[in-house]
């Protein structure tokens, strides 16, 4: 989530010393990705730059999508020979992960169907009916789903639609205005929280102690929400300024 606005102030800011620094950063958090060994990542970086760059310059599509289909066929033909492939993109940790959907699915019947296993509670209460060797549910949208039941969904739907909505707006808007592509980084941001919701915890942390865990809240993805409102409504200001 933070690699995507890094990479286009790259190229939003005219100072060689911004871009070196940003671009340092950009490498640096590209790196610890590629040593944290997350598929779910690769595929989230993947995701939110090839939207940043087709939005961009749309006729790059017809380069990226390609080179991608290239990149996977080779990733698929030679994945038993490579091991970092086998690593970061492991069949049985996904798997896994589908087993703890399942479970987590069967749990939610009756009155969870609507009010969700309660705030925090989704590791308690697993682990009363199935072994578990993880704290977390691997999936931000379950997550919420046990923690808010219904409620919490129909919230996370009404919010996907605002930023929608932003995110249209801010990128029919002037490119002449530098707001316009600190907001495309920002949505580049956002995507890759998305789609890395699918496989992992993205707003939530939980702690396992001695005496129980810790459930906690991260604001990643409110903070980068706040921040693109504040874009659009600065853009809303300069097209009133305009006209």
């Amino acid at each position: 989530m933070v690699i995507p606005p890094l990479f286009v102030i790259t190229f939003l800011k005219n100072s060689i010393k911004v871009r070196m620094a940003v671009s340092t950063l950009c490498l640096f958090f590209t790196a610890v990705l590629f040593v944290s060994d997350s598929g779910s990542g690769w595929l989230s970086f993947i995701i939110s730059l090839t939207f940043i760059l087709i939005i961009w310059h749309k006729r790059l599509a017809w380069v990226i999508i390609p080179v991608e289909g290239m990149l996977g066929a080779f990733a698929l033909t030679f994945y038993d020979k490579i091991g970092w492939l086998r690593i970061t993109f492991s069949t049985s940790s996904f798997m896994s992960r589908v087993t703890l959907w399942r479970n987590t699915l069967t749990l939610l019947k009756g009155k969870a169907v609507v009010l969700g296993l309660g705030p925090g509670a989704w590791l308690e209460v697993y682990t009363k009916h199935y072994p578990i060797s993880v704290a977390i549910v691997h999936n931000s949208y379950l997550q919420l789903y046990c923690d808010a039941g219904i409620l919490g969904l129909v919230a996370m739907v009404w919010a996907a639609l605002i930023f929608i909505r932003f995110s249209i707006k801010l990128l029919r808007s002037s490119r002449r205005n530098s707001d316009y592509w600190i907001g495309l980084g920002l949505i580049g941001s956002i995507i890759a929280g998305a789609v890395f919701s699918l496989f992992d915890t993205t707003y939530s942390i939980t702690y396992v102690t001695n005496s129980g865990y810790i459930y906690l809240v991260l604001p990643l993805l409110f903070i980068g929400a706040a921040l693109i409102s504040v874009i659009n409504d600065k853009l809303s200001k300069n097209e009133n300024l305009t006209q």
